[in-house]
């Protein structure tokens, strides 16, 4: 769901499971289960509760990461695209003598394409920026405005 949770191990967090045993994860927010050490998704293909013999590396991890940052800036581009060519389809309807003031419609898919240009460049930033402190309300603030933008 893309709801990002830092685990902070203090040794006594999971006992008495060690560190090692600690490879399914579910999703606070949206309940996904997942395995920690591979970040697949738990089911169909881990079947051992607690064994799990893939490894990720921390390139690969990375690799993951850029990916999925890369994709939403991607759709965000997209759907901005989308939005200036409803702008302009709308603005070549409004020319005929018959159709009724479209101006709310045309401000509102205005609106659309700098929100999205706002959250496409926001994933860049959330991607580069280390701030844990601070990323905690841009992400906060970049799912508000998404939630917003799509139902608009």
């Amino acid at each position: 769901c893309g709801w990002l949770i830092v685990f902070f191990c203090p040794s006594q967090a999971h006992y008495p499971a060690s560190c090692s045993h600690m490879s399914r994860m579910t999703c606070a927010k949206c309940n996904h289960g997942f395995c920690w050490r591979c970040l697949k998704p738990w089911r169909p293909n881990h079947k051992d509760y607690y064994n799990c013999s893939a490894m990720v590396s921390k390139a690969a991890w990375q690799e993951k990461r850029f990916q999925d940052y890369n994709e939403r800036c991607t759709l965000h581009h997209h759907a901005r695209e989308f939005a200036i060519s409803l702008r302009n389809s709308i603005s070549s309807i409004r020319e005929m003598p018959k159709i009724r003031n479209l101006t709310f419609v045309l401000d509102a898919c205005k609106v659309l394409e700098q929100a999205r240009k706002v959250l496409a460049y926001s994933c860049v930033y959330s991607y580069y920026n280390q701030d844990t402190e601070s990323m905690d309300i841009v992400e906060q603030q970049t799912e508000s405005l998404e939630l917003l933008t799509n139902a608009l």
